[in-house]
Protein backbone atom coordinates (compact mmCIF):
# COMPACT_ATOMS: atom_id res chain seq x y z
CA UNK A 1 0.00 0.00 0.00
CA UNK A 2 2.79 2.54 0.83
CA UNK A 3 4.78 1.82 -2.01
CA UNK A 4 1.31 2.40 -4.21
CA UNK A 5 1.14 5.97 -2.26
CA UNK A 6 4.17 6.68 -2.81
CA UNK A 7 4.36 6.14 -6.59
CA UNK A 8 0.84 7.68 -7.27
CA UNK A 9 0.75 10.71 -9.29
CA UNK A 10 -3.07 11.43 -8.16
CA UNK A 11 -2.33 13.47 -4.96
CA UNK A 12 -5.10 16.32 -5.45
CA UNK A 13 -5.40 18.31 -2.22
CA UNK A 14 -5.37 21.36 -2.86
CA UNK A 15 -2.41 23.74 -1.54
CA UNK A 16 -2.38 26.79 0.81
CA UNK A 17 -1.42 29.81 -1.25
CA UNK A 18 -0.37 32.35 1.17
CA UNK A 19 -2.23 35.95 1.16
CA UNK A 20 -4.55 34.88 -2.01
CA UNK A 21 -7.65 34.49 0.00
CA UNK A 22 -9.58 38.10 -0.04
CA UNK A 23 -13.00 39.06 0.62
CA UNK A 24 -15.52 36.48 1.55
CA UNK A 25 -15.08 36.60 5.76
CA UNK A 26 -18.63 35.76 5.54
CA UNK A 27 -18.75 32.80 3.52
CA UNK A 28 -15.76 31.32 5.18
CA UNK A 29 -17.33 31.96 8.65
CA UNK A 30 -20.48 30.33 7.49
CA UNK A 31 -17.84 26.76 6.84
CA UNK A 32 -15.85 27.11 9.90
CA UNK A 33 -18.87 27.64 12.31
CA UNK A 34 -19.88 24.14 10.62
CA UNK A 35 -17.19 22.62 10.95
CA UNK A 36 -16.77 23.76 14.73
CA UNK A 37 -21.09 22.78 15.17
CA UNK A 38 -20.15 19.12 13.96
CA UNK A 39 -16.88 18.82 16.17
CA UNK A 40 -19.21 20.00 19.41
CA UNK A 41 -22.71 18.81 18.91
CA UNK A 42 -21.34 15.41 16.97
CA UNK A 43 -24.03 15.51 14.23
CA UNK A 44 -23.66 15.64 10.15
CA UNK A 45 -23.50 18.65 8.62
CA UNK A 46 -23.57 19.20 4.27
CA UNK A 47 -22.91 22.59 2.98
CA UNK A 48 -23.29 23.07 -0.51
CA UNK A 49 -21.15 25.75 -2.40
CA UNK A 50 -22.64 27.20 -5.68
CA UNK A 51 -20.65 29.51 -8.00
CA UNK A 52 -19.84 30.12 -11.83
CA UNK A 53 -16.52 29.03 -13.13
CA UNK A 54 -13.18 30.65 -11.76
CA UNK A 55 -15.13 32.50 -8.81
CA UNK A 56 -13.15 31.09 -6.35
CA UNK A 57 -14.65 28.01 -4.69
CA UNK A 58 -11.75 26.07 -4.20
CA UNK A 59 -9.78 28.56 -2.66
CA UNK A 60 -12.66 29.46 0.02
CA UNK A 61 -11.98 25.74 0.30
CA UNK A 62 -8.46 25.66 0.93
CA UNK A 63 -8.77 28.38 3.18
CA UNK A 64 -11.24 26.51 5.61
CA UNK A 65 -9.28 23.84 5.99
CA UNK A 66 -6.10 25.75 6.58
CA UNK A 67 -7.91 27.24 9.55
CA UNK A 68 -9.48 24.46 10.48
CA UNK A 69 -6.33 22.23 10.43
CA UNK A 70 -5.31 25.61 12.76
CA UNK A 71 -8.01 24.39 15.45
CA UNK A 72 -7.07 20.44 15.15
CA UNK A 73 -10.89 20.02 14.79
CA UNK A 74 -11.20 17.87 11.82
CA UNK A 75 -9.30 15.95 9.54
CA UNK A 76 -10.24 16.05 5.53
CA UNK A 77 -10.78 14.04 2.85
CA UNK A 78 -10.68 15.64 -0.40
CA UNK A 79 -12.12 14.43 -3.96
CA UNK A 80 -11.68 16.17 -7.25
CA UNK A 81 -14.20 15.13 -9.12
CA UNK A 82 -12.22 15.98 -12.42
CA UNK A 83 -9.90 13.56 -11.19
CA UNK A 84 -12.30 10.67 -10.11
CA UNK A 85 -10.87 7.05 -11.36
CA UNK A 86 -14.49 6.06 -13.13
CA UNK A 87 -13.02 2.31 -12.53
CA UNK A 88 -14.12 1.17 -9.44
CA UNK A 89 -11.32 -0.32 -8.15
CA UNK A 90 -8.85 2.36 -8.71
CA UNK A 91 -11.23 4.50 -6.93
CA UNK A 92 -11.17 2.07 -3.73
CA UNK A 93 -7.11 2.81 -3.84
CA UNK A 94 -7.51 6.36 -4.66
CA UNK A 95 -9.96 6.89 -1.68
CA UNK A 96 -7.75 4.99 0.51
CA UNK A 97 -4.32 6.85 -0.31
CA UNK A 98 -6.28 9.94 0.67
CA UNK A 99 -8.07 8.29 4.14
CA UNK A 100 -4.21 6.86 5.25
CA UNK A 101 -2.52 10.30 5.02
CA UNK A 102 -3.87 11.47 7.71
CA UNK A 103 -4.09 8.43 9.65
CA UNK A 104 -0.24 7.91 9.58
CA UNK A 105 -0.76 12.04 10.94
CA UNK A 106 -0.59 14.34 7.78
CA UNK A 107 -3.66 16.54 9.63
CA UNK A 108 -4.66 17.73 5.69
CA UNK A 109 -3.26 14.49 3.61
CA UNK A 110 -0.54 16.55 2.47
CA UNK A 111 2.44 14.09 1.88
CA UNK A 112 5.87 14.54 1.21
CA UNK A 113 6.42 12.89 -1.55
CA UNK A 114 10.62 12.82 -1.06
CA UNK A 115 10.03 10.68 1.93
CA UNK A 116 11.63 7.26 2.08
CA UNK A 117 9.69 3.53 3.02
CA UNK A 118 11.37 3.41 5.86
CA UNK A 119 10.37 6.76 7.12
CA UNK A 120 6.85 6.40 6.25
CA UNK A 121 7.12 3.20 7.98
CA UNK A 122 8.39 4.49 11.13
CA UNK A 123 5.24 7.34 11.01
CA UNK A 124 2.38 4.46 10.95
CA UNK A 125 4.23 3.07 14.11
CA UNK A 126 4.15 6.16 15.53
CA UNK A 127 0.81 6.60 14.34
CA UNK A 128 -0.59 9.47 16.74
CA UNK A 129 -4.38 8.18 17.09
CA UNK A 130 -3.28 5.11 18.81
CA UNK A 131 -6.95 4.50 20.14
CA UNK A 132 -7.38 3.44 16.60
CA UNK A 133 -4.63 1.32 15.51
CA UNK A 134 -5.71 -2.33 16.16
CA UNK A 135 -9.18 -1.59 14.37
CA UNK A 136 -7.03 0.18 11.91
CA UNK A 137 -4.94 -2.49 10.62
CA UNK A 138 -7.55 -5.49 10.95
CA UNK A 139 -9.85 -2.77 8.39
CA UNK A 140 -6.49 -2.48 6.53
CA UNK A 141 -5.82 -6.19 6.16
CA UNK A 142 -9.87 -6.91 5.45
CA UNK A 143 -9.86 -4.14 2.51
CA UNK A 144 -6.85 -5.77 1.12
CA UNK A 145 -8.00 -9.12 1.03
CA UNK A 146 -11.19 -8.00 -0.25
CA UNK A 147 -9.24 -5.81 -2.95
CA UNK A 148 -7.25 -9.07 -4.32
CA UNK A 149 -10.61 -11.28 -4.46
CA UNK A 150 -12.06 -8.59 -6.39
CA UNK A 151 -14.82 -7.84 -3.62
CA UNK A 152 -14.48 -4.29 -3.89
CA UNK A 153 -17.97 -2.84 -2.49
CA UNK A 154 -17.03 -4.85 0.59
CA UNK A 155 -13.50 -3.48 0.18
CA UNK A 156 -15.01 0.29 0.00
CA UNK A 157 -17.42 -0.59 2.51
CA UNK A 158 -14.72 -1.24 5.36
CA UNK A 159 -12.59 1.71 4.12
CA UNK A 160 -16.01 3.48 5.29
CA UNK A 161 -15.96 1.99 8.27
CA UNK A 162 -12.32 3.77 9.04
CA UNK A 163 -13.97 7.10 8.24
CA UNK A 164 -17.37 6.44 10.62
CA UNK A 165 -14.67 4.69 13.64
CA UNK A 166 -12.48 7.67 13.68
CA UNK A 167 -15.43 10.34 12.82
CA UNK A 168 -16.92 8.97 16.47
CA UNK A 169 -13.73 8.22 18.63
CA UNK A 170 -11.30 10.85 17.39
CA UNK A 171 -12.22 13.51 15.19
CA UNK A 172 -14.90 14.17 12.74
CA UNK A 173 -14.03 13.90 9.21
CA UNK A 174 -14.74 16.62 6.67
CA UNK A 175 -15.30 14.96 3.45
CA UNK A 176 -15.12 17.63 0.82
CA UNK A 177 -16.44 16.75 -2.97
CA UNK A 178 -14.64 19.53 -5.55
CA UNK A 179 -16.17 20.39 -9.05
CA UNK A 180 -19.01 18.17 -8.08
CA UNK A 181 -20.93 19.46 -11.06
CA UNK A 182 -18.84 16.96 -12.83
CA UNK A 183 -20.33 13.68 -11.23
CA UNK A 184 -23.90 15.43 -11.93
CA UNK A 185 -23.41 15.15 -15.47
CA UNK A 186 -21.37 12.23 -16.05
CA UNK A 187 -23.30 10.13 -13.74
CA UNK A 188 -19.91 9.17 -11.73
CA UNK A 189 -21.27 5.71 -10.16
CA UNK A 190 -18.21 5.22 -8.03
CA UNK A 191 -18.79 8.34 -6.22
CA UNK A 192 -22.84 7.46 -6.22
CA UNK A 193 -21.69 4.22 -4.38
CA UNK A 194 -19.38 6.00 -2.13
CA UNK A 195 -22.36 8.33 -0.95
CA UNK A 196 -24.64 5.94 -0.74
CA UNK A 197 -22.96 4.18 1.89
CA UNK A 198 -22.15 6.80 3.80
CA UNK A 199 -25.80 7.53 3.84
CA UNK A 200 -26.05 4.63 6.37
CA UNK A 201 -24.29 6.30 8.78
CA UNK A 202 -24.31 8.38 11.88
CA UNK A 203 -21.35 9.48 12.63
CA UNK A 204 -20.41 13.42 12.74
CA UNK A 205 -19.51 14.32 9.10
CA UNK A 206 -19.18 17.58 7.45
CA UNK A 207 -19.77 17.03 3.86
CA UNK A 208 -19.13 20.01 1.34
CA UNK A 209 -19.71 19.85 -2.06
CA UNK A 210 -18.96 22.82 -4.48
CA UNK A 211 -20.69 22.75 -8.04
CA UNK A 212 -21.58 25.24 -10.76
CA UNK A 213 -25.02 25.85 -11.24
CA UNK A 214 -26.44 23.85 -12.83
CA UNK A 215 -30.25 22.43 -13.98
CA UNK A 216 -29.59 19.50 -12.01
CA UNK A 217 -28.43 21.30 -8.86
CA UNK A 218 -31.89 21.46 -7.05
CA UNK A 219 -32.18 17.81 -7.23
CA UNK A 220 -28.74 17.28 -5.83
CA UNK A 221 -29.72 19.01 -2.96
CA UNK A 222 -33.23 16.75 -2.26
CA UNK A 223 -30.49 14.06 -2.75
CA UNK A 224 -28.09 15.71 -0.36
CA UNK A 225 -30.74 16.09 2.16
CA UNK A 226 -31.42 12.43 1.94
CA UNK A 227 -27.83 11.45 3.07
CA UNK A 228 -27.32 13.36 5.98
CA UNK A 229 -31.11 13.31 7.03
CA UNK A 230 -31.84 16.93 7.24
CA UNK A 231 -31.33 20.19 5.75
CA UNK A 232 -28.11 21.95 3.71
CA UNK A 233 -27.14 24.81 4.25
CA UNK A 234 -26.21 26.36 0.84
CA UNK A 235 -23.74 29.48 0.40
CA UNK A 236 -23.53 31.70 -2.52
CA UNK A 237 -20.42 33.31 -4.40
CA UNK A 238 -20.35 35.89 -6.29
CA UNK A 239 -17.56 38.09 -7.81
CA UNK A 240 -14.93 40.49 -6.28
CA UNK A 241 -15.74 44.03 -4.92
CA UNK A 242 -13.17 46.55 -7.15
CA UNK A 243 -11.59 47.16 -3.85
CA UNK A 244 -11.03 43.21 -2.75
CA UNK A 245 -9.66 43.45 -6.45
CA UNK A 246 -7.28 46.03 -5.49
CA UNK A 247 -6.40 44.37 -2.25
CA UNK A 248 -5.90 40.92 -4.20
CA UNK A 249 -3.42 42.62 -6.75
CA UNK A 250 -1.63 44.24 -4.15
CA UNK A 251 -1.25 41.19 -2.30
CA UNK A 252 0.18 39.26 -5.59
CA UNK A 253 2.33 42.36 -7.28
CA UNK A 254 3.19 43.73 -3.65
CA UNK A 255 2.48 47.22 -4.68
CA UNK A 256 -0.48 49.41 -4.54
CA UNK A 257 -1.22 49.90 -7.89
CA UNK A 258 -3.31 53.22 -9.45
CA UNK A 259 -6.51 53.19 -9.65
CA UNK A 260 -6.46 53.13 -13.56
CA UNK A 261 -5.00 50.23 -13.48
CA UNK A 262 -7.53 48.19 -11.14
CA UNK A 263 -10.19 49.55 -13.40
CA UNK A 264 -8.63 48.04 -16.14
CA UNK A 265 -8.04 44.77 -14.51
CA UNK A 266 -11.55 44.63 -13.10
CA UNK A 267 -13.20 45.70 -16.50
CA UNK A 268 -10.61 42.44 -17.74
CA UNK A 269 -11.70 39.93 -15.10
CA UNK A 270 -14.93 41.02 -13.70
CA UNK A 271 -13.69 41.03 -10.20
CA UNK A 272 -13.05 36.97 -11.05
CA UNK A 273 -10.04 35.48 -8.94
CA UNK A 274 -9.62 32.69 -11.58
CA UNK A 275 -8.60 35.40 -13.60
CA UNK A 276 -6.91 37.90 -11.55
CA UNK A 277 -4.39 35.65 -10.04
CA UNK A 278 -2.73 34.44 -13.61
CA UNK A 279 -3.39 37.61 -15.48
CA UNK A 280 -1.44 39.61 -12.14
CA UNK A 281 1.50 36.58 -12.58
CA UNK A 282 1.55 36.82 -16.60
CA UNK A 283 1.56 40.82 -15.73
CA UNK A 284 4.56 40.23 -13.30
CA UNK A 285 6.76 38.05 -16.35
CA UNK A 286 5.67 41.03 -18.45
CA UNK A 287 7.02 43.76 -16.32
CA UNK A 288 10.33 41.89 -16.37
CA UNK A 289 10.61 41.90 -19.73
CA UNK A 290 9.95 44.88 -20.59
CA UNK A 291 12.73 46.43 -17.80
CA UNK A 292 9.36 48.70 -17.23
CA UNK A 293 7.42 49.55 -13.84
CA UNK A 294 4.01 49.82 -13.05
CA UNK A 295 3.41 53.91 -13.06
CA UNK A 296 5.24 54.07 -16.11
CA UNK A 297 3.63 51.58 -18.86
CA UNK A 298 0.99 49.86 -16.67
CA UNK A 299 -1.58 49.67 -19.38
CA UNK A 300 0.54 48.16 -21.63
CA UNK A 301 1.85 45.44 -19.25
CA UNK A 302 -1.44 44.61 -18.33
CA UNK A 303 -3.07 44.31 -22.07
CA UNK A 304 0.17 42.27 -22.90
CA UNK A 305 -0.52 39.95 -20.34
CA UNK A 306 -4.41 39.51 -20.87
CA UNK A 307 -4.00 39.07 -24.02
CA UNK A 308 -1.00 35.92 -23.58
CA UNK A 309 -3.20 34.97 -20.75
CA UNK A 310 -6.75 34.51 -22.81
CA UNK A 311 -5.92 34.22 -26.34
CA UNK A 312 -2.28 31.87 -26.05
CA UNK A 313 -1.70 27.93 -25.98
CA UNK A 314 0.06 28.66 -23.51
CA UNK A 315 -2.30 31.27 -21.18
CA UNK A 316 -3.36 29.10 -18.13
CA UNK A 317 -6.62 31.02 -18.40
CA UNK A 318 -7.05 29.79 -22.08
CA UNK A 319 -6.38 26.10 -20.55
CA UNK A 320 -8.51 26.64 -18.11
CA UNK A 321 -11.60 27.75 -20.19
CA UNK A 322 -10.64 25.89 -23.33
CA UNK A 323 -11.49 22.48 -20.77
CA UNK A 324 -14.32 24.32 -19.08
CA UNK A 325 -15.73 24.25 -22.87
CA UNK A 326 -15.18 20.72 -23.60
CA UNK A 327 -16.65 19.81 -20.16
CA UNK A 328 -20.01 21.79 -20.58
CA UNK A 329 -20.65 21.04 -24.26
CA UNK A 330 -19.31 17.24 -23.88
CA UNK A 331 -23.34 16.14 -23.77
CA UNK A 332 -24.50 18.81 -25.95
CA UNK A 333 -21.93 19.72 -28.69
CA UNK A 334 -24.50 22.05 -29.70
CA UNK A 335 -23.81 24.19 -26.78
CA UNK A 336 -20.62 24.94 -28.22
CA UNK A 337 -22.52 26.20 -31.15
CA UNK A 338 -24.77 28.49 -29.19
CA UNK A 339 -21.52 30.37 -27.52
CA UNK A 340 -19.93 30.93 -30.94
CA UNK A 341 -23.30 32.62 -32.35
CA UNK A 342 -23.64 35.04 -29.18
CA UNK A 343 -19.78 35.65 -28.55
CA UNK A 344 -19.83 36.77 -32.30
CA UNK A 345 -23.52 38.47 -32.27
CA UNK A 346 -24.68 39.43 -28.90
CA UNK A 347 -28.20 40.17 -27.88
CA UNK A 348 -29.68 37.59 -30.31
CA UNK A 349 -33.55 35.98 -29.01
CA UNK A 350 -33.89 32.58 -28.70
CA UNK A 351 -35.87 31.95 -31.87
CA UNK A 352 -33.39 33.87 -33.88
CA UNK A 353 -30.28 31.06 -32.13
CA UNK A 354 -33.18 28.38 -33.09
CA UNK A 355 -33.20 29.60 -36.69
CA UNK A 356 -29.91 30.73 -37.15
CA UNK A 357 -28.59 26.63 -35.60
CA UNK A 358 -31.14 25.10 -37.24
CA UNK A 359 -32.79 23.33 -34.02
CA UNK A 360 -36.29 23.75 -32.41
CA UNK A 361 -37.20 26.29 -30.52
CA UNK A 362 -37.59 24.14 -27.69
CA UNK A 363 -34.10 22.60 -27.30
CA UNK A 364 -32.45 25.89 -27.63
CA UNK A 365 -34.52 27.31 -24.58
CA UNK A 366 -33.09 24.27 -22.78
CA UNK A 367 -29.65 24.55 -23.40
CA UNK A 368 -29.96 29.10 -23.10
CA UNK A 369 -31.91 27.93 -19.42
CA UNK A 370 -28.92 25.66 -18.38
CA UNK A 371 -26.05 28.39 -19.88
CA UNK A 372 -28.41 31.12 -17.87
CA UNK A 373 -28.43 28.72 -14.26
CA UNK A 374 -24.06 28.28 -14.95
CA UNK A 375 -24.12 32.03 -15.08
CA UNK A 376 -22.47 32.20 -18.33
CA UNK A 377 -25.16 34.17 -19.78
CA UNK A 378 -27.66 36.94 -19.07
CA UNK A 379 -30.87 38.17 -20.26
CA UNK A 380 -32.37 41.18 -20.92
CA UNK A 381 -35.85 41.64 -22.70
CA UNK A 382 -35.41 38.01 -24.37
CA UNK A 383 -31.59 38.37 -25.92
CA UNK A 384 -29.19 36.62 -24.30
CA UNK A 385 -25.53 38.32 -23.58
CA UNK A 386 -22.62 36.83 -22.11
CA UNK A 387 -22.12 37.05 -18.41
CA UNK A 388 -18.37 36.99 -18.15
CA UNK A 389 -16.66 39.09 -20.77
CA UNK A 390 -13.22 37.09 -20.27
CA UNK A 391 -14.92 34.04 -21.68
CA UNK A 392 -16.63 35.60 -24.31
CA UNK A 393 -12.81 37.04 -25.65
CA UNK A 394 -11.83 33.54 -25.74
CA UNK A 395 -14.95 32.45 -27.58
CA UNK A 396 -14.70 35.21 -29.97
CA UNK A 397 -10.90 34.19 -30.87
CA UNK A 398 -11.81 30.42 -30.95
CA UNK A 399 -14.69 30.96 -33.49
CA UNK A 400 -13.49 33.83 -35.71
CA UNK A 401 -9.64 31.61 -36.06
CA UNK A 402 -10.76 28.20 -35.78
CA UNK A 403 -14.73 27.15 -35.15
CA UNK A 404 -17.30 30.26 -36.18
CA UNK A 405 -17.08 28.04 -39.55
CA UNK A 406 -19.07 25.30 -38.09
CA UNK A 407 -21.94 27.69 -37.14
CA UNK A 408 -24.98 27.98 -40.13
CA UNK A 409 -25.99 31.58 -40.42
CA UNK A 410 -29.05 31.45 -42.26
CA UNK A 411 -30.76 34.69 -41.32
CA UNK A 412 -29.53 37.47 -43.47
CA UNK A 413 -29.69 39.66 -40.79
CA UNK A 414 -27.30 37.34 -38.96
CA UNK A 415 -25.12 37.23 -41.40
CA UNK A 416 -24.98 40.63 -42.46
CA UNK A 417 -24.65 41.89 -38.60
CA UNK A 418 -21.39 39.19 -38.33
CA UNK A 419 -19.47 40.54 -41.05
CA UNK A 420 -19.94 44.21 -39.35
CA UNK A 421 -18.82 42.89 -36.00
CA UNK A 422 -15.99 41.11 -37.82
CA UNK A 423 -14.92 44.33 -39.58
CA UNK A 424 -14.96 46.23 -36.17
CA UNK A 425 -13.05 43.55 -35.04
CA UNK A 426 -10.02 44.71 -37.42
CA UNK A 427 -9.87 48.41 -35.56
CA UNK A 428 -10.06 46.99 -31.96
CA UNK A 429 -6.41 45.36 -30.19
CA UNK A 430 -8.21 42.15 -30.76
CA UNK A 431 -6.96 42.81 -34.47
CA UNK A 432 -8.76 39.41 -35.91
CA UNK A 433 -8.26 38.61 -39.38
CA UNK A 434 -10.41 39.93 -42.23
CA UNK A 435 -13.37 37.82 -43.59
CA UNK A 436 -11.26 36.79 -46.20
CA UNK A 437 -8.23 35.44 -44.45
CA UNK A 438 -10.26 33.81 -42.36
CA UNK A 439 -11.89 32.15 -44.75
CA UNK A 440 -8.63 31.46 -46.23
CA UNK A 441 -7.30 30.19 -43.09
CA UNK A 442 -9.93 27.59 -42.67
CA UNK A 443 -8.98 26.63 -46.29
CA UNK A 444 -6.21 26.22 -45.10
CA UNK A 445 -7.23 23.69 -41.78
CA UNK A 446 -9.19 21.45 -44.01
CA UNK A 447 -5.57 20.83 -46.25
CA UNK A 448 -5.04 16.70 -44.84
CA UNK A 449 -8.65 16.15 -43.16
CA UNK A 450 -9.72 13.15 -44.18
CA UNK A 451 -13.24 15.06 -43.90
CA UNK A 452 -14.81 18.13 -42.17
CA UNK A 453 -18.06 19.77 -42.66
CA UNK A 454 -18.76 23.46 -42.56
CA UNK A 455 -21.63 26.11 -42.46
CA UNK A 456 -20.64 29.10 -44.11
CA UNK A 457 -23.97 29.89 -45.62
CA UNK A 458 -22.68 32.42 -48.33
CA UNK A 459 -22.26 31.71 -51.61
CA UNK A 460 -19.31 32.85 -54.02
CA UNK A 461 -16.85 32.49 -51.46
CA UNK A 462 -13.81 31.50 -53.51
CA UNK A 463 -13.99 34.78 -55.57
CA UNK A 464 -13.49 36.37 -52.11
CA UNK A 465 -10.43 34.57 -50.54
CA UNK A 466 -7.41 36.21 -50.52
CA UNK A 467 -5.48 32.91 -52.01
CA UNK A 468 -4.24 33.15 -55.75
CA UNK A 469 -6.34 30.04 -57.77
CA UNK A 470 -6.77 29.27 -61.17
CA UNK A 471 -10.08 28.20 -63.08
CA UNK A 472 -8.53 24.44 -64.26
CA UNK A 473 -11.93 23.39 -65.58
CA UNK A 474 -16.06 25.19 -65.49
CA UNK A 475 -19.40 23.72 -66.32
CA UNK A 476 -23.14 24.35 -65.70
CA UNK A 477 -25.79 21.95 -65.40
CA UNK A 478 -29.69 22.17 -65.43
CA UNK A 479 -31.67 22.29 -62.29
CA UNK A 480 -35.09 22.12 -63.04
CA UNK A 481 -35.78 25.58 -64.57
CA UNK A 482 -32.54 26.72 -63.08
CA UNK A 483 -28.68 26.07 -63.23
CA UNK A 484 -26.06 25.09 -60.71
CA UNK A 485 -22.72 26.32 -61.72
CA UNK A 486 -19.36 24.29 -60.66
CA UNK A 487 -15.80 25.77 -60.65
CA UNK A 488 -12.92 23.56 -60.36
CA UNK A 489 -10.27 25.77 -59.26
CA UNK A 490 -6.53 25.31 -58.21
CA UNK A 491 -4.62 26.97 -55.82
CA UNK A 492 -0.76 27.95 -56.02
CA UNK A 493 0.21 25.05 -53.53
CA UNK A 494 -1.94 22.16 -55.44
CA UNK A 495 -5.16 22.40 -53.34
CA UNK A 496 -8.57 21.74 -55.31
CA UNK A 497 -11.21 23.83 -54.84
CA UNK A 498 -14.74 23.15 -56.08
CA UNK A 499 -17.14 25.81 -55.89
CA UNK A 500 -20.99 25.06 -56.16
CA UNK A 501 -23.22 28.05 -56.88
CA UNK A 502 -26.35 27.05 -56.64
CA UNK A 503 -30.26 28.27 -56.36
CA UNK A 504 -31.67 25.48 -55.35
CA UNK A 505 -31.09 22.58 -53.00
CA UNK A 506 -28.56 20.11 -54.91
CA UNK A 507 -29.79 16.77 -56.03
CA UNK A 508 -28.10 12.67 -55.80
CA UNK A 509 -27.88 13.32 -59.50
CA UNK A 510 -26.20 16.64 -59.56
CA UNK A 511 -23.56 14.69 -57.14
CA UNK A 512 -23.66 11.84 -59.28
CA UNK A 513 -22.73 13.51 -62.40
CA UNK A 514 -19.90 16.32 -60.75
CA UNK A 515 -18.20 13.41 -59.34
CA UNK A 516 -18.25 12.10 -62.95
CA UNK A 517 -16.71 14.89 -64.29
CA UNK A 518 -14.52 15.48 -61.34
CA UNK A 519 -13.12 12.15 -62.01
CA UNK A 520 -12.60 13.02 -65.63
CA UNK A 521 -10.58 15.29 -64.29
CA UNK A 522 -6.89 14.52 -64.91
CA UNK A 523 -4.81 16.51 -62.10
CA UNK A 524 -7.45 15.43 -59.63
CA UNK A 525 -6.05 12.08 -60.10
CA UNK A 526 -2.77 12.94 -60.77
CA UNK A 527 -2.14 15.28 -57.90
CA UNK A 528 -4.11 12.97 -55.62
CA UNK A 529 -5.40 15.91 -53.53
CA UNK A 530 -8.66 17.06 -51.90
CA UNK A 531 -11.74 18.69 -52.97
CA UNK A 532 -13.56 21.39 -51.47
CA UNK A 533 -16.99 21.57 -52.05
CA UNK A 534 -18.64 25.04 -51.05
CA UNK A 535 -22.13 24.89 -51.04
CA UNK A 536 -24.35 28.11 -50.62
CA UNK A 537 -27.58 28.25 -48.18
CA UNK A 538 -30.06 26.41 -50.75
CA UNK A 539 -28.56 23.21 -48.60
CA UNK A 540 -28.04 19.63 -50.15
CA UNK A 541 -30.89 16.56 -50.24
CA UNK A 542 -30.30 13.59 -48.27
CA UNK A 543 -29.85 11.26 -50.65
CA UNK A 544 -26.54 13.51 -52.39
CA UNK A 545 -25.43 14.04 -49.21
CA UNK A 546 -25.37 10.63 -48.43
CA UNK A 547 -23.38 10.17 -51.75
CA UNK A 548 -20.94 12.61 -51.46
CA UNK A 549 -19.99 11.12 -47.76
CA UNK A 550 -19.16 8.20 -49.84
CA UNK A 551 -15.84 10.55 -51.11
CA UNK A 552 -14.61 11.11 -47.44
CA UNK A 553 -10.87 10.46 -48.37
CA UNK A 554 -11.20 13.54 -50.97
CA UNK A 555 -14.44 15.92 -50.67
CA UNK A 556 -14.87 18.07 -47.50
CA UNK A 557 -18.27 19.49 -48.03
CA UNK A 558 -20.06 23.21 -46.38
CA UNK A 559 -23.21 23.03 -46.04
CA UNK A 560 -25.65 23.84 -42.88
CA UNK A 561 -25.57 22.69 -39.94
CA UNK A 562 -29.14 20.74 -39.48
CA UNK A 563 -28.33 19.15 -42.80
CA UNK A 564 -25.34 17.22 -41.33
CA UNK A 565 -27.00 16.43 -38.26
CA UNK A 566 -29.84 14.75 -39.52
CA UNK A 567 -27.65 12.63 -41.76
CA UNK A 568 -25.66 11.77 -38.92
CA UNK A 569 -28.63 10.62 -36.49
CA UNK A 570 -30.06 9.15 -39.76
CA UNK A 571 -26.97 6.79 -40.54
CA UNK A 572 -26.29 6.51 -37.01
CA UNK A 573 -23.10 8.18 -37.56
CA UNK A 574 -21.48 9.27 -34.10
CA UNK A 575 -20.63 13.27 -34.33
CA UNK A 576 -19.62 15.40 -37.73
CA UNK A 577 -17.71 18.71 -37.07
Amino acid sequence: IMANMINSLSFFYPREEAGLFVGRNEELSRILFSINEVYTNRTPKCIVILGRKSIGKTMLIKEAMKRALEADKTRFVYLNCKFIPSNLKFFVMYLLERVMWWLIGFKAGYPNLSMSLDELNKMINRMRETLLRDFVIEKLEDIIQRYEEGDLQLALRRLVEIIERFSIDIKPVTIILDDFHVVLENKNEQISIFLNKLKTLSAPILYIFSSIPTSKTSEFIRKAREIIGHDVEIIKLNALSREEVAKLAERITKHSLPGKLISMMYNYTGGIPGYIVPLLRRALQVLSEMKTSWGMRGEEVLEKAYMAEVFTVDGNIAEELNNFLAEISQKEHIIKDILFLIAVNEGLSGATIAKSLGITENKTNSLLNELLEMGIFQEKNGNYFFRDQTFRAFIYAKAIQYDLSIISLKNPKVIKDLKKVIERLEATRYSKPSFKEWVGRVINQLRGESFSSLSLGRANIVADINIPTRLIENWTEKMGEKQLTVDILLTDDEFIIVEVKETEKIKKDHIEDILRKCDDIEILERKKVRACWIISQMGIDESAMQRAMQETGRIVILTDLKTINNIANKYEIEQWE
